[in-house]
Order: C-alpha cells, then structure tokens, then sequence
C-alpha cells in the first residue's frame, strides 16, 4: 500500500471518531431549546421598546424575532393593560414568555377566543421569565389583551415552536 493510500486510511479512521462525538452533542428537545433561547432573551434582549393601546385596530405588533418586547402598559380599565398583536406567518403554535405575571386573552383576526394549549408557571427554566404560554395560531393576526393589572410593564419573548404530533 503507497504511503498516501495509508495516510488517506488513518486520517479517515481517526477523523470518524471526532464526527460521531460531534453529532451526538446535543440531546436537548424542541422545547428545553425555545426555553432556553427565551431566557437568553428575557434576560439580554436585545430589547425593543412598545407602548400597548386600549384599542386593538392601533396595538402595535410583537413578534417571534429574537428580541424581547418591553411593553409599557396604559391606564386600562381602571388599572393598566392595553393590547398588543402577534402576526403568526403560518399556523404553529408559539410559546409567549412574560416577566410578570398578568392576565392574558387571546382573539384571532375573526373575534373568536384562542384556547391556551398549554402553560408552566411558575417557569422552571429560569428566574427572568414567570410564565411561558403556549397557543396554537392559525395564520394571520392574533389579537392579545393584557390586563387589567397593577403591573406597569410586561417583557414577552416569542418563539415558535416544532410541528407537534398529537
């Protein structure tokens, strides 16, 4: 065997090892990775600043982008609260992580309700987040009431989540 037909042989057989440790790092599911990612952003934003509005046809849009939404709250049924909307590319569901614990309804474009799926408060994950929400939205604009609450402001991170088998 020609010396660089072994070399070519012990490089192939030492670099196998390498790649199978590689692809074998991560055992983390779909859910402790959007966890994780939304404590990365509750706690280093990078942060975009929002003011909720007591109308729904003028809230301004939060969205699953990587960023932490700081939305300040306005004086809302004799407390404060407001809406803001989340604008959902395709149907998925999407968990909404928040810093403070206060009411939240959700209305897709059509006025109709959206059922919570499923919730983990208090969040395990992480102290900078209370509560994480998990909806399933069709496409479109989803409409999100906050309030009424004595908080000032709310932080939501966005993620959308995997395709889910049930």
């Amino acid at each position: 065997m020609s010396s660089v037909k072994k070399n070519i042989l012990v490089c192939s057989l030492l670099s196998f090892p390498c790649g199978a440790f590689v692809a074998c790092g991560d055992d983390k599911t779909d859910a402790q990775k959007s966890a994780d990612d939304a404590c990365e952003h509750m706690e280093k934003g990078p942060p975009v600043g929002v003011t909720a509005t007591v109308s729904e046809t003028a809230a301004p849009t939060i969205k699953n982008d990587d960023k932490r939404y700081d939305v300040a709250l306005v004086n809302y049924l004799s407390e404060k609260g407001g809406f803001v909307k989340f604008s959902a590319a395709s149907a998925k569901e999407y968990a909404f992580y928040v810093n403070n614990n206060v009411p939240l309804t959700f209305k897709n474009a059509s006025g109709n309700f959206v059922g919570l799926h499923a919730s983990e408060k208090p969040f395990a994950a992480c102290t900078d987040v209370v509560a994480s929400y998990t909806y399933s939205l069709t496409s479109g604009v989803t409409s999100i009431e906050i309030g009424p609450t004595s908080e000032t402001l709310v932080s939501f991170v966005v993620e959308e989540l995997a395709a889910h088998k049930h």
